[in-house]
């Protein structure tokens, strides 16, 4: 008669204890909600800024502008590998959700 061991089993079972009480311990470090993240530093602009330093917000609005593109397209979806998607569509369709400071390199804020 071969023992297989109890010793297996029992480090089954503290192993899936371990695990279980290590779910119950409180994590130590929380992420915070912030307005922007910075590579270097944190970033320059605080929370709740109007606009960017560059933007003038009393520019005239109206007009017309028209662009044009040079090329075709067989796909209107610009993730995917198989095709050749329109121009411009991934960056006039799809909205990101944090915007590049252009006058603050490697900063983003959303």
């Amino acid at each position: 008669m071969t023992h297989t061991g109890g010793l297996s089993h029992l480090g089954a079972l503290a192993a899936i204890a371990v695990g279980l009480l290590s779910t119950l311990w409180p994590a130590g470090a929380g992420a915070k909600p912030v307005h922007g993240i910075a590579m270097h530093g944190a970033p320059a602009l605080p929370a709740g800024f109007p606009h960017f330093g560059y933007v003038n917000p009393d520019a005239p609005k109206g007009g017309r502008l028209r662009l044009g593109q040079l090329g075709s397209f067989d796909s209107l979806n610009p993730l995917i590998i198989k095709g050749v998607s329109a121009v411009g569509v991934r960056e006039y369709v799809y909205e990101s959700l944090l915007a590049r400071a252009l006058d603050e390199p490697f900063s983003l804020y959303g």
